[in-house]
């Protein structure tokens, strides 16, 4: 069964955490980790994807990079 794992942290999706929410600028905001919900076999609704920062896994030096 497909779970999916939230968290508040500043690093919740390097620990493929699948959606965080944190502070920025007095506004929560939603970050995802589309990768793990891949992995997950998740499906993440485009209004979603919309209003959030979208991290994705870089193979290179496992780094992670904000994507518009």
């Amino acid at each position: 069964m497909p779970k999916l794992t939230v968290g508040d942290m500043k690093f919740f999706l390097l620990i493929n955490g699948i959606v965080n929410f944190n502070n920025e600028k007095k506004k929560v905001r939603l970050q995802i980790n589309v990768t793990a919900a891949q992995r997950a076999r998740l499906e993440i609704c485009l209004k979603l994807i919309i209003l959030s920062k979208i991290k994705e896994r870089q193979r290179l030096c496992g780094n992670f990079e904000i994507l518009p």
